[in-house]
């Protein structure tokens, strides 16, 4: 289990990271709004304890949505 970190809140594309944190996580759009929220408030959203598939999707969603993101 790793940790992601999102990182960045100018140009994000907020419509992609609902959608992405909607379809990974299998969430509602609300929570998938608050996880954007809360990047573009504090500039910074970790998740933590993701597995690597996650990991995947999650790097491949900060590319589509201008947002930088590390794996730890």
């Amino acid at each position: 289990m790793r940790t992601v970190i999102f990182r960045g809140f100018e140009g994000v594309n907020k419509v992609a990271l609902n959608r992405g944190f909607k379809q990974i996580f299998g969430i509602g759009l609300k929570q998938a709004k608050d996880f954007t929220d809360e990047l573009i408030e504090s500039k910074e959203l970790k998740f933590k304890n993701v597995s690597e598939e996650h990991v995947v999707q999650l790097l491949a969603l900060g590319d589509k949505a201008n947002v930088s993101v590390e794996a730890q």
